[in-house]
């Protein structure tokens, strides 16, 4: 079992890591604000100071944290926090939601090859919410089949230790700098899920487009980054220009990110 310092201190490097590098598709980055025109860097600089405040409270009331209930009350607080410190812009809610379980089971788990069964049983109260009054888009979402953050965490995040899996079989031996890592791991996960954030904003039908010219790209990344410079600049012009910014990924890029910090 890791130090909890260590897993603290990799959560924050790996959110400040996802919300700079570049190129990062339609993402807000350090270089300009991809396809938003209603946020930037520095609103994510604002968010980011939440964090620390944050991942301190999960760490603090661990062992009352018997629930899911429990760690999304805390939760609640530091999205209201978030919200107060952007005037009211979402830089960071889907992360609040991910990062709080992942880092809460990791500071609890004992046994790596547990972790994804005890994620599962841990997020087991979200299956109500598809019961009950989920939120309009999540539910229609859900109607149609397509697997948003809650289905992901109910997976126990196996996606994310795939992504992790990913990185040293394929990208850890091509000494590759962080943020072409990083671009490289966001392609997967656009790839392996449905990000709902992007989804929602253009259509299943044209995510489906993207997966595909991700995933070509994608194969290309894995065997050799370099020699795929001038694609992965046309693919990120051409994202940033038809509002290509995928946001669920990119909640999951920090986690596995969190991952590769520590040394899981």
């Amino acid at each position: 079992m890791r130090n909890k310092k260590v897993y603290y201190q990799a959560a924050l490097k790996a959110i400040k890591s996802e919300m700079e590098s570049y190129p990062s598709l339609g993402l807000v980055s350090k270089i300009n604000s991809g396809s938003h025109k209603d946020m930037d860097i520095n609103d994510f600089y604002k968010s980011y100071e939440v964090f620390p405040a944050y991942l301190q409270a999960i760490k603090k009331n661990l062992n009352e944290i018997k629930t899911f209930l429990d760690l999304r009350i805390i939760g609640l607080k530091y999205e209201q926090a978030m919200l107060e410190q952007t005037n009211q812009i979402n830089t960071h809610k889907g992360l609040i939601f991910a990062l709080g379980i992942f880092y809460y089971s990791l500071l609890k788990n004992r046994d790596k090859t547990k972790i994804i069964p005890e994620i599962k049983t841990f997020c087991f109260p979200l299956k109500e919410d598809f019961k009950g009054n989920l939120d309009t888009k999540g539910l229609a979402f859900y109607q149609q089949g397509i697997n948003g953050a809650r289905q992901t965490a109910l997976s126990g995040y196996q996606v994310v230790f795939d992504a992790y899996d990913f990185y040293y079989q394929l990208l850890v031996n091509q000494q590759l700098a962080e943020n072409e890592v990083n671009f490289t791991l966001l392609l997967y996960f656009l790839v392996h899920i449905e990000d709902t954030t992007l989804i929602s904003k253009i259509g299943i039908s044209s995510y489906r487009k993207v997966q595909i010219r991700a995933s070509i790209l994608l194969k290309k990344l894995q065997t050799n980054y370099q020699q795929a410079t001038a694609e992965i600049e046309t693919f990120n012009n051409w994202a940033i220009k038809n509002n290509i910014s995928p946001g669920g990924s990119a909640d999951l890029l920090v986690l596995v990110d969190l991952l590769i910090f520590s040394n899981y």
